[in-house]
């Protein structure tokens, strides 16, 4: 199918570097250099920074390898930020930010980006810096994320971080029986301490 596609002209850049993407987010560089292998010279450049950046992602940490910006380069340095968050989400966070505010992603690898740190910061317990990404913006808040920053402030009897997180939740989650619970439970235990 691939064959008859490209000797019908039909796999353009565009295409190919689409496929190549996704091939790529789902974790199947063999395909992706197959795809690439019809690109043009200039586009077979961006394919090999990619694949450079999935085997050693700490290459995004040098912005200056990724300028000018451009939307070749944006998918790049959200897919090595999503896997250096990985090993190293403050580190991945700490790059994001710079990225965010030197370029316009679009919104939906933006929120990806986001919310794949958010997940890695609360993996690796670093739920203060979770809880402040989760509360910068209600477009990358996502029930699952929040309730598993909870989850982690519970087993750490973190109680003001259960009560912020319930905060994060939306209003429906947070008026159900277990989260009431868990706040009236959360400030129980405040109260108990500043006694």
């Amino acid at each position: 199918l691939f064959k008859l596609l490209q000797d019908n002209k039909r796999l353009s850049d565009d295409v190919r570097w689409q496929r190549f993407v996704l091939a790529m987010q789902n974790r199947n560089a063999s395909l992706a250099r197959f795809v690439s292998r019809g690109m043009s010279a200039a586009m077979q450049k961006h394919t090999e920074l990619f694949l450079a950046v999935d085997g050693n992602p700490r290459l995004v940490t040098d912005h200056k390898r990724f300028t000018p910006p451009s939307l070749f380069n944006q998918h790049i340095i959200a897919h090595g930020i999503q896997k250096l968050a990985r090993r190293e989400p403050q580190l991945a966070w700490q790059h994001w930010e710079k990225y965010e505010a030197e370029q316009l992603f679009e919104v939906t690898l933006a929120k990806d980006t986001k919310q794949t740190i958010i997940k890695q910061l609360t993996n690796k317990g670093f739920l203060d810096e979770a809880q402040t990404l989760l509360s910068y913006s209600h477009s990358i808040r996502d029930d699952r994320l929040t309730q598993a920053l909870i989850r982690e402030n519970l087993a750490q009897q973190n109680w003001q971080g259960v009560l912020s997180g319930i905060q994060l939740l939306d209003t429906e989650e947070q008026n159900s029986d277990r989260w009431q619970y868990w706040r009236a439970r959360a400030q129980q235990a405040l109260n108990t301490d500043s006694d």
